[in-house]
């Protein structure tokens, strides 16, 4: 007769941490939102009101003025 056996590998369950993707699998550079805050007078301040992509505008708008100061 054949002593009985105590391996239990095979009913062995692996548990992994959190799960997820492996590390090191993130963005390398992680986006930033910059807030930037200005004071502008009450009429510009009603047509920003009425556009829809604020932010957007206002970027386009501050690459022109910079880019004439140059």
């Amino acid at each position: 007769m054949k002593p009985a056996s105590n391996d239990t590998s095979a009913m062995k369950k692996t548990i992994s941490g959190s799960g997820g993707a492996r590390p090191g699998a993130g963005r390398k550079d992680l986006p930033t939102k910059r807030r930037m805050n200005f004071t502008i007078d009450n009429g510009i301040a009603d047509l920003l009101d009425k556009e829809p992509n604020k932010s957007a505008l206002v970027e386009s708008l501050l690459g022109i003025y910079y880019a004439s100061k140059r």
